[in-house]
């Protein structure tokens, strides 16, 4: 009987190991769709993307291009104080020159 009970803790303890396995999975699933979906709505202009206009131009402020070919994650680049664009998330810098000014 007491063998049966820990084969029975155990398999309890394997499926708690196989749910939490699956959640990691479906996020990461779901993360992918989202990318995918995403990328339909990004255009890469110079250094950076941009979300596509009705037109299919680039249009409103630019994103890490690093981090979108890497992670296909979107973070919009903002100015450190040399004039340049720098991405919070991964800290990739990147000349203003190579980044076209999108009026709105």
């Amino acid at each position: 009987m007491a063998d049966l009970i820990g084969s029975l803790a155990d398999t309890r303890s394997a499926a708690a190991d196989l749910q939490d396995l699956l959640q990691e999975k479906q996020k990461e699933i779901d993360r992918l769709n989202e990318a995918l979906r995403l990328k339909a709505e990004v255009i890469k202009s110079g250094d950076a993307y941009f979300l596509k206009d009705t037109n299919g131009k680039p249009s409103g402020e630019p994103f890490c291009v690093h981090c979108w070919d890497v992670k296909k994650e979107l973070f919009h680049l903002s100015h450190n104080s040399g004039g340049e664009w720098i991405c919070p998330h991964c800290k990739n810098t990147f000349s203003h020159y190579h980044i076209p000014f999108i009026e709105n």
